[in-house]
């Protein structure tokens, strides 16, 4: 960390400019020079985009800080803290990087008037990290948009590196661990997300832990996962615990060879121990082979667990196997329905024959579809398509899954070539799935992504976010990219849409992605 004083007489990064926040109808100024320390800022290497002000009042008042934006007041980050206090440490978010920032700060009394009114310029570093993706935004229509900036768990190229981008493309938030002791390889696979408590949290492959940091990217907390392998995903619980899909030390398909990717756990976020284990092959068909047949490899990844969710309804997991389909399981490790095609599922370790618990499809009139051919995924139906390696399954308000239909070997590799956002709703006592909605078939390999990728609902706009993150580039040149777009769900028109070309060498250019505001609401 990096220390400085700022001192108000001559220092080079503040200035008594006594003006509003914003072009605003805000209560008139006082300008009453309350402040009276220096203003110490600091920087982070982690997350250079940030800083921290600490400074003292003369009386006790709530602070707003306001990053303003090179491109109007539609591009400032403000926020206001919620203590009322003479001393003040202020985390600053949502600073350009190489630019003389400027941050305006308001003293507010408790009947809400701004009393004082100042600013801070703050120079951030020049460069950003290395192998970053070249961003293009097609389009913006920012009145439209869902609030706040996008977050997207990079891939690249080496090391990944999460970043925020506004409507313009401008990154304006990103954690760079590469001169970190302990998460300078990290990879974090699916990515970053927020929790709870407004922290942001990721598991790291090559550590095999769990790892809690804040917005400056400082760890709060860690946890290992003893005896097995993160990989893939973590998802926080209602009640702080974190589910990992995982592979476990010593883990022997029935036909003697290894497995990985084929585990659920929970672990007690306060305790940090495993407090609930499910094995796949225990509760699946572990020689089911239709999808991908490993089954001669001496290290068998047959399930292939990329994402995991839980449903408070009922107390239960769904969890996507890549090369599987979508499966609900109790705390028993109880299979209770399995989304995917019908073909060739046989019995679990127990002898339970797995075909009672297939979903069967209905049209858009309610009917079942009883077509062998549909059932089996060897034709669409008008009014309905299985998942096809699927990931990113999300429980929307309304108790549908929505998710990201990959769509590789579509159809048994007889289908179209391209990826969905595609939204299920599953009676769970009839046993049938009807398709509710979709979006992305019309884009074909514009937008077709055969691995990682992301989808989210956005309940309060009424928005999807659809995030095909492998989209490959068949020219000589070979950079992938990747897209988050946002779309109207009545009317599927798109309000905006950004390009990620990864570096020269890249793959995959991002995994996950979503929309939030910086500062936690």
């Amino acid at each position: 960390m990096k220390k400085s004083l700022l001192f108000l007489p001559l220092g080079l990064l503040f200035f008594g400019c006594k003006k509003d926040l914003k072009e605003s109808d805000k209560p008139a100024v006082q300008n009453l020079n309350i402040v009276t320390t220096p203003i110490a800022f600091d920087s982070s290497d982690i997350a250079p985009l940030t800083t921290q002000l600490t400074f003292s009042t003369s009386e006790a008042v709530y602070m707003e800080v306001s990053v303003l934006g090179k491109h109007g007041t539609d591009t400032d980050i403000s926020y206001r803290f919620d203590t009322q206090d003479r001393d003040h440490e202020l985390t600053v978010l949502g600073l350009y990087p190489d630019y003389l920032n400027t941050v305006a700060l308001a003293m507010i009394n408790s009947e809400g008037n701004i009393i004082d009114l100042d600013t801070v310029q703050v120079q951030t570093k020049s460069e950003l990290p290395e192998n970053l993706p070249e961003i293009t935004i097609k389009t913006a229509q920012k009145t439209a948009m869902a609030d706040g900036l996008t977050l997207i768990s990079n891939y690249g190229k080496g090391m990944h590196v999460p970043f925020m981008i506004d409507h313009h493309g401008d990154i304006r938030w990103y954690l760079d661990y590469s001169g970190h002791p302990e998460l300078n390889n990290l990879f974090y696979d699916c990515g970053i997300e927020r929790l709870q408590n407004g922290n942001m949290y990721f598991g790291n492959n090559n550590s095999s832990h769990i790892y809690e940091v804040d917005m400056r990217g400082e760890i709060v907390n860690s946890w290992p996962l003893s005896g097995y392998f993160f990989h893939h995903n973590v998802q926080d619980k209602p009640n702080g615990n974190l589910l990992v899909t995982a592979s476990k030390s010593g883990s022997l398909h029935d036909n003697g060879n290894g497995t990985i990717e084929d585990y659920v756990v929970e672990l007690d976020r306060n305790g940090g121990g495993i407090i609930q284990e499910w094995d796949l092959k225990e509760s699946l068909d572990e020689y089911r082979t239709v999808m991908r047949d490993e089954l001669n490899e001496s290290t068998i990844d047959w399930f292939h667990g990329n994402a995991v969710i839980y449903d408070a309804r009922d107390n239960t997991i769904i969890v996507s196997g890549r090369t599987q389909g979508l499966v609900k399981l109790d705390y028993n490790n109880n299979v209770k329905w399995i989304l995917g095609p019908h073909k060739a599922w046989g019995t679990d370790r127990a002898g339970n024959d797995l075909n009672q618990y297939l979903l069967t499809p209905l049209d858009a009139s309610g009917n079942r579809i009883t077509d062998v051919e549909v059932l089996d995924g060897n034709i669409p139906h008008a009014d309905f398509e299985w998942n096809w390696f699927q990931h990113a399954p999300e429980l929307m308000p309304n108790g549908h899954i929505i998710l990201f239909d990959n769509g590789d070997r579509r159809e048994w590799d007889n289908g179209g070539k391209y990826s969905r956002a595609v939204e299920f709703n599953i009676d769970e006592e009839a046993m049938t799935v009807q398709q509710i909605w979709s979006y992305g078939q019309n884009r074909g390999t514009e937008t077709f992504s055969f691995i990682v990728s992301d989808v989210d609902y956005l309940p309060k706009e009424n928005h999807v976010l659809f995030a095909p993150g492998c989209i490959r580039d068949n020219t000589s040149q070979g950079r992938n990219e990747g897209r988050v777009i946002e779309v109207d769900y009545d009317t599927q028109q798109v309000l905006f849409e950004a390009q990620f070309i990864t570096p020269p060498g890249g793959f995959v250019a991002l995994h996950r992605a979503e929309r939030m505001t910086i500062y936690a609401d």
